[in-house]
């Protein structure tokens, strides 16, 4: 029963999991846009069209145009904002609530075997649903402003990065070293802890006494040395982008880091949940 219920379960994870991205990806082209016309191109453009609207009294419309745009995009972003909200507490609302079904079910299965290798099996398929929000979905946006005489503000640059996106950018500049840091430490590492958490609960599902799953378990708990230096790269990226900027700098943090923090968490409740073979069963296999 409990398996028939775990496939619309998934697909129900994944589906949101996809509905926020897109909404993430809507939000930040509608801010992108936004942003665009605060750039000092078309801040000068639209002075020069105040400027005739107040010159023909109002028959040049071009600054009004400009105004409804904004207004417009305003209320797009609203919407997509609103929508990336709506649809990661969704996603984060049904996987605490599947985790604790299962938590509740593996209770009631206390006498039945593997039932902490399922809960904790679940677990990581939560955790890796969290990674592929937080690597792709926005994790921090900056924006640098200055004041312009008979301009007012006008953006300088702007940035909205993912982990994803980042390494491309970074590729693309030929910053090949940070690059590879960025990549190996933020996305191979956690989802190579993931698919051997995996493997090894699987093996355990099949023999609990598996020397596979206990080779594997080590292999995790030297790989789990590098457990923060994801945490540690995450930093150095903040810093990364928030150095030589303006000095009217804003920084907004963006889903992508929450998912990415929900996932560290899955990951580890995923390694403190799965069994550990009984000190006369590892003397046994040793023998």
């Amino acid at each position: 029963m409990v398996k028939l219920l775990l496939i619309p379960l998934y697909l129900a994870l994944v589906a949101l999991a996809l509905l926020v991205f897109e909404a993430t990806d809507e939000a930040r082209r509608h801010y992108t846009a936004l942003i665009a016309l605060d750039s000092p191109s078309e801040a000068a453009s639209h002075a020069g069209k105040r400027l005739l609207e107040n010159l023909t009294l109002g028959l040049y419309k071009g600054a009004e145009e400009v105004r409804q745009n904004r207004d417009a995009l305003h209320r797009a972003l609203s919407a997509a904002a609103s929508d990336v909200f709506q649809w990661s507490v969704s996603l984060l609302v049904l996987l605490l609530g599947s985790i604790g079904w299962l938590g509740w079910t593996w209770r009631a299965w206390h006498g039945v075997p593997g039932g902490r290798s399922k809960l904790a099996l679940h677990l990581c398929g939560c955790a890796a649903i969290c990674l592929g929000v937080g690597a792709t979905a926005p994790i921090l946006t900056i924006v640098a402003s200055q004041e312009v005489a008979m301009l007012g503000p006008v953006v300088i640059s702007h940035e909205t990065k993912s982990f994803v996106g980042t390494v491309q950018s970074l590729v693309e500049q030929s910053s090949w070293g940070v690059a590879f840091l960025l990549a190996f430490f933020s996305l191979v590492i956690p989802v190579a802890k993931l698919g051997l958490t995996t493997i090894a609960l699987i093996c355990q599902l099949a023999n609990p006494s598996s020397r596979a799953a206990r080779a594997l378990l080590s292999g995790l708990h030297h790989l789990g040395r590098w457990s923060m230096t994801d945490v540690f790269v995450v930093a150095i990226l903040v810093a990364f982008f928030g150095a030589n900027k303006a000095d009217a700098t804003t920084a907004e943090v963006g889903t992508g880091l929450y998912f990415f923090a929900a996932h560290t968490i899955l990951a580890v409740a995923a390694g403190l949940t799965a069994p550990r073979p009984a000190p006369e069963e590892a003397q046994t296999n040793k023998a």
